[in-house]
């Protein structure tokens, strides 16, 4: 089934809602396993991350999501270790985080102009 117009851009755009609290979730429940807490905060982020993961794939493209879903885990667990675990910072790895972020906007930015189109 087609969804054209404002009730597809409204399901995009709760998608992209989502796909950010999942990856959001995704980036406590990872912290969470750094510090060996892997008793019930663990399962219960895991389990919610997933959850949101599911509703984005039924609003948005299942490639976009996953994609964007590793994307915000892997750029905010970057971060989480540099602020709570004293990670070094290195150019190259900053450089390629960059370029994550940068990939991921144009996910969103792409899925934004198919809309148009479509």
């Amino acid at each position: 089934m087609s969804r054209t117009g404002k009730d597809f851009t409204e399901s995009s755009h709760s998608g992209w809602r989502y796909l950010l609290l999942g990856g959001a979730l995704e980036i406590v429940w990872a912290g969470l396993l750094k510090m060996n807490l892997l008793a019930g905060p663990l399962l219960l982020t895991f389990v919610f991350s997933f959850h949101f993961l599911m509703k984005a794939a039924q609003k948005l493209p299942v490639g976009t999501v996953y994609a964007a879903f590793t994307g915000i885990g892997a750029v905010g667990t970057f971060v989480l270790d540099i602020v709570l675990f004293d990670e070094e910072l290195q150019i190259g790895r900053i450089g390629l985080v960059m370029l994550l972020i940068f990939f991921i906007i144009m996910l969103k930015r792409s899925s934004d102009i198919e809309r148009k189109v479509g």
